[in-house]
Parts: C-alpha cells; structure tokens; sequence
C-alpha cells in the first residue's frame, strides 16, 4: 500500500504576516534614511566649521593677528566680502568657481559660499541673516562670540542694508548680535538641516 504525504505549502496567514514585516521594515528604512542623512550632513557641516576656523588662526598667525579687512580685496572696511578665487584666504580655502557660486577644496562640497564680516564692520552694524533652508552659506564674523547671537525667524523683504550686508528675502533666520566686540575672537557659523545654525568661537 503506497501512502502519499502531500506537500504543504504557506498559508495565506503566513505570506500576509511575512508581506506585513517586510513592509513594516521598509518604512522603517523610509523614514529614519532621510534622517540618518541630515544628521551626517549636518556634521560634516560642522566639521567644515572646524576646519574653517583653523584656517582663520593660521590666517591670522601669518598675518600678525591682523584684521580679516587685511583679506578684503574689493576694499571697504565695513563691508561683508566672500571668500573668491584670488583673494587673501583663496589659497587657505582653496577657492575654485563652480557654477554661479564656488568650491572650496579644503572645504565638503556642502560648502558653496563663504561670507566673511571683519571686526570693522561688525564695529558699526551686525545682523546675520540666511534664507532658510540655505545649508550651503558659510558666515566667519570677526570680533564676535557665539553666546552673543540670538536667532530670529522674519518673513520680511530685507534687501541690502546701507553697509552693503547681504539680507535675503523671504523666511529668513535673523541672529542679532547683542554681546560684546573683541576683535580678538572670531566666529564661525554654518546654517543646519536639524537645527537653525551652528557656531564655534576661536
């Protein structure tokens, strides 16, 4: 007498729990990726600030503690300059044009303008303000401390003010500058994903 044991396949309960998993799994994977990659964004930004403000020491120990207006090329004390291929801290950053904006070999690529603000300007008016969601805009203000900033969000047409600082349109972080002027210290600020903005002191 043959007996036959017959195959048994998956229940429908079982694909049904295994299709429930492996799409639980995928949304987990879509949610926390976006976020794991901000967060490492964020820190290479953060890194680049470090990296910055290293650049700045050795700036300025190679210029006898001068002013960043010594690196100032378009003149003008009390003015905001960017840091362009061919002015004094080009070769410290080492500036190269990309596209409408520019590259920075010392810098990530995350990094695509650097504003500098010496202490004479900051002496006269200081405000820092960044459109948001603008991560690639690297500030260096002279004579400044991180713990005198206090950010704001406006929603005003700013326009340039009447030193020549750049103010963006739109939803705007405004960090105004409340602490004291030493124009021994320099700060370094980079606009976040996670956060509105990054500082460090020198």
């Amino acid at each position: 007498m043959n007996v036959h044991k017959r195959k048994q396949g998956f229940t429908i309960i079982e694909v049904v729990l295994v299709l429930a998993i492996a799409g639980l799994i995928f949304i987990m994977i879509f949610i926390t990726l976006p976020a794991l990659q901000r967060a490492q964004r964020d820190q290479q930004r953060k890194s680049d600030a470090a990296t910055a403000r290293a650049k700045i020491i050795q700036w300025k120990a190679n210029n006898k503690n001068a002013s960043l207006s010594r690196a100032n090329d378009s003149g003008g004390y009390s003015r905001w300059f960017r840091v362009t291929p061919g002015n004094a801290l080009s070769s410290y950053f080492g500036a190269k044009n990309k596209d409408s904006k520019y590259e920075y070999s010392e810098m990530s690529p995350l990094i695509r303008t650097i504003m500098v603000a010496p202490y004479e300007a900051n002496n006269i008016n200081y405000n820092l303000y960044f459109k948001e969601n603008v991560d690639d805009i690297m500030f260096i203000a002279e004579g400044l401390t991180c713990s005198g900033l206090t950010p704001e969000i406006t929603n005003d047409w700013l326009g340039e003010d009447e030193f020549g600082n750049p103010v963006m349109s739109g939803n705007t972080y405004n960090l105004k500058y409340s602490g004291p002027l030493d124009q021994t210290k320099t700060i370094v600020v980079v606009t976040l994903e996670n956060s509105p903005y990054y500082c460090l002191d020198s």
